[in-house]
Formats: structure tokens, sequence, C-alpha cells
């Protein structure tokens, strides 16, 4: 059942009134008061902001311990959340030292291959072209090469691949990956949808887990012990622990038992078969899921983004089934002729269809396969809003040229979460070709099919479960077989064939999908947590 507002005044009177703090940050002892953890230096994190703006609101105090990076303020205030962004230096880097350590690096991953020469321009622009001449067919292999060795060095400080906004599908009657429930490592970096050359993802496998596991130990080890000690010298004492991923659930559970309070698991995706840059051995996947298996239990309440990852969940863990508070955006209220146009940004004409992929730029997200579809498509112009590595816009804009569609595909932005779904309202259909590479993207339900339906957009997805539910179900779109370039298309086309009646299907789902109803089941639980009490 749908809540809404209306139907929980009780709740809706606890959500209006916002606190007015001083703007010297301090401790309100008279407040409950709520502890975050996120493994990432809280700057882009959507779901965590939306979800401590309802705690606060709710008459909480919230606090988020994050990571440190330069540029970035150290404590801060943020909607009248304490931001806390604390140094991340293990012992290792210290001793070693971090230029030392950059040359260790290189032996352990290699050089990464050239990228091909791209002209390129700023983010918020359009990027026409990605090289040209007759060295054109040579640049995507070397591109895709050069692309893991990026991802790669990303992902080996921190696994910061979080749900495909947090994302190769095909029909289940020819291929059981598209179900592969049963043997959840089966459905990981199968079939030939991947970015990276097979010779370097057998050997970052080999050599990666021979050295990286220590390494992340180190990492994970000394931001429990940083976040212990910063606590204790604040002398902040939380009621609730609010653990974002399994990452940070270690020291919220520590932290919760030992000040007797509450302990909140928030998964943003099923993070043990989530995506990675390389096929990790099994016996890995059964250690991450004995220690989540192990402190889950430990938590007075489990949140996740999806049906089907809180049925995996609690099936596999013997646990309640998880709350479902789903990651939509606030209700799209942009005032009226008052409009972000990426047409007008992109200087097309209006009789030119615009479609649109938002959320990161990044592999596993099918986004190489849109770009080949629009060869299938002429009057069709793909807009890609939202951050990515260069290295993998290279790789894409490599792509388009050799499908000869490079002046039909920009990347734009990023933009403000905050603006998201007014950029999409510009565009004509939004796009979630998330590929079926691990089992945590075949259970998603990304934030930006929610920012499509909020910008007012049909959307084609992959044909995944949760996907389906929200899609077809709803009969906003459809959703195909995403590995596949010419479905890509053919399933365009079939939306555009339709395309007022699913327009008017959008309109009439906007105020069911949204965080105006999210947040009421955040409040219910976090009532429940105190009930009694």
């Amino acid at each position: 059942m749908n809540l809404h507002l209306k139907d929980k005044p009780e709740l809706k009177s606890k959500l209006k009134p916002r606190l007015k703090p001083k703007l010297k940050p301090e401790l309100k002892p008279n407040l409950k008061t709520v502890c975050m953890f996120v493994y990432n230096s809280f700057e882009n994190d959507s779901r965590v902001l939306k979800e401590a703006c309802t705690l606060v609101e709710a008459g909480y105090q919230v606090h988020i311990i994050a990571l440190w990076r330069k540029g970035l303020a150290r404590l801060e205030k943020q909607h009248n959340i304490l931001v806390h962004r604390l140094d991340n230096i293990p012992i290792h880097i210290r001793l070693i030292g971090q230029k030392k350590l950059e040359r260790l690096k290189k032996l352990v991953y290699g050089q990464p291959m050239p990228v091909p020469a791209a002209r390129t321009a700023p983010e918020a622009t359009i990027v026409p072209e990605a090289g040209t001449g007759p060295d054109a067919a040579q640049a995507v292999p070397a591109a895709k090469n050069a692309t893991a060795a990026a991802d790669t060095a990303i992902n080996s400080v921190a696994d910061s691949t979080s749900n495909p906004d947090t994302d190769p599908a095909t029909d289940s009657a020819t291929n059981p990956i598209v179900n592969p429930s049963t043997d959840p490592v089966a459905g990981s970096r199968v079939g030939g949808t991947s970015s990276f050359n097979p010779y370097q993802k057998t050997r970052l496998s080999f050599i990666k887990f021979s050295v990286s596991t220590i390494k992340k130990i180190l990492f994970y080890s000394n931001f429990y012990m940083e976040t212990d000690k910063y606590l204790k010298k604040k002398k902040i004492k939380a009621d609730v622990y609010h653990c974002h991923d399994l990452n940070t659930l270690y020291i919220g559970q520590k932290l919760a038992k030992k000040h007797k309070a509450r302990l909140v698991y928030d998964s943003h995706e099923l993070y043990v078969y989530r995506n990675r840059p390389y096929m990790p051995p099994r016996i890995y996947h059964k250690k991450e899921e004995a220690f989540e298996r192990k402190y889950i239990q430990r938590a007075d309440a489990v949140i996740t983004v999806s049906k089907s990852i809180a049925g995996y969940m609690e099936k596999k863990y013997n646990i309640e089934k998880p709350h479902l508070i789903m990651n939509a955006p606030k209700k799209n209220k942009a005032p009226e002729g008052v409009k972000y146009s990426l047409r007008k940004e992109l200087n097309l004409n209006d009789n030119q269809k615009l479609l649109l992929y938002s959320g990161g730029i990044t592999f596993s997200r099918g986004l190489d396969r849109v770009i080949e579809s629009l060869a299938e498509m002429e009057d069709m112009f793909f807009v890609m809003m939202g951050y990515g590595q260069e290295g993998f816009k290279n790789y894409l804009k490599a792509v388009a040229v050799n499908h000869g569609v490079s002046n039909r595909m920009a990347f734009y932005g990023p933009v403000p979460s905050e603006k998201v779904t007014a950029w999409t309202a510009s565009a004509d259909l939004g796009i979630a070709p998330i590929e079926n590479v691990c089992l945590s993207y075949y259970y998603c339900a990304p934030n930006k099919i929610f920012e499509y339906i909020q910008g007012g957009l049909p959307v084609v997805a992959s044909n995944f479960p949760d996907l389906k539910n929200i899609v077809e179900k709803n009969d906003i779109g459809l959703t195909c077989d995403i590995s596949d370039p010419k479905k890509i298309a053919r399933t365009v086309d079939r939306v555009f064939n339709q395309y007022t009646s699913y327009l008017n299907n959008v309109e009439k789902i906007k105020n069911r999908y949204c965080w105006e109803n999210e947040e009421i089941k955040l409040m219910e639980l976090y009532e429940d947590l105190f009930a009694g009490k």
C-alpha cells in the first residue's frame, strides 16, 4: 500500500517544522541524536542527504561521519546536518609514503595504455567528436584498456560502485544469466558486454586479491579507529547509529553496543554481489557474506532499495524482511515558466528527439550499447548527464566515432542533485540500460528511474524484475534486452509510437514514486525503534 502524508497527519506534523540551530555547530542534548556513517566524502550522496534531512525536520539531531579529501571542509553544516569528515590514512601509507606507494601501484597494476586523442570540452557543453581518421577503428580497444586501468585504480582505494545509481540482459529463453538467483556468482561479469579486455581482468583477479584484501582491511580498520577516537573526543553519543552500506556496519554495531543504542543497517545495494571492475574469486564472496550475516543480525532495523534485494536478504540471512525505502527524488516543483533546457544547451532543434541517460557515466551501464543503437535511429540525439572519468568518456567517444554517430551524442553536467529532475524534464525519453553483470544490478531499482518519472519522461530500461515491475506494470514505457543495440533501437521506436499514452501514464504515477512517500516509511521505522522505550 502506498502511503501519503494526508493518510498520516501525525507524521506530517512532525515533518513540517524545521530546526533552526545556531550557526556554530553544537551538540543539543535535548534532542535524540542520529549518527550516520558513509565510506565516501559525502558530496553527491542524494539518498543519505534526503534521509538525514527528513530526520532533522522530524526533530532529530543528525551527524554524518564521512571521509575527508583536499578541498572539502572537515566540519560543516548542510541543511542543519553536521557533517564530520575524517582523514583515512592507514599505517602502510604513513610508513611507505604516498609517492612510493604510487610507484608500487604501477608495478602491481601496470601502466594504463594510451587513450586515443579526443577533442574535449567543458563538462557542461556538447562533445561532438571523439577523434577522426583512419586509426579510429583502433581507438575502441585501446580506450577500453585505458578505462579498465583508470576505474581499477579508483576502486582499489575504496569500492565506490554503489547502487546503479547504483547497474547484459537477454530474454530468459535464450540466456539463463537473466535469472542468476540460483548462483549469484554466475551472474557476475559473464557475457560479452563488459568494457574490459579478458587478459587484464584475469590478471587483476589474481594480483588484486593477493594484495588488495590486506590493503582494504587496513583502510577500513583505520576508518573505524579514527571514527571511534573522533566521536569519543567530541563526546558525541548517539541514540541511533545508522550505517550506510556494509563497509560501515562494523563500526556502527560496535558503537551501538557500547552505548546501548539502536542500530540501523541501510543497504543501498546487494553489497556482496555489487558491480566491480574485476571478477573476485568465489571464496571472497563467501567471506563477505559471512561478515554481513554476522552483523546484520545485530541490527534493530534493516533498510534497502528494491523489493528483490529485500526478499533476497530476508531469505539469505534469515531475518525479517528489510524495510523498503526506494531511492525516489522529491516531487519536481520547478516554478512555472522556469525550465532547465538540455535541448537549448545542446543547440538541438525542436524536431530532434532527445534520449537522456542520467547518472554515473561508468562501466556496466550499457552506455556503449546505446551509442551503437544511434546508428539505427537517425533522428535521435543521446545525452549522458552526470559525472564520469575521462578515460571512460574517451572510450564512449571512440565508440561513437566507430559507428558514425559522434555528432549525435554528448556529455552534460553533472548538475546539482536538487536540479536533476528539472533538467530531466527537457528530454523526451529516459533510458536505464543497466547490464546484467552482477546480482545487485539484476535486482536494482535505480534512482534514475524515479528521476525520469518526476521529470515526466517515459522510460526504456533493462528487462530486470524490479525495473519491469515499475516500468511495464505502470505502462510508462518498455523494457528490453539491453545487450543488443538493435533491440534498444526497436524498443525506443515502439515507445515513440505510443508516446502520448506513456506520457499520460507517467503523470498519473508521479505522486506515488516520490520521496514525500518514502520518508514516511523512514519516520515510521524510527518511531518503532523507540516504541515502548
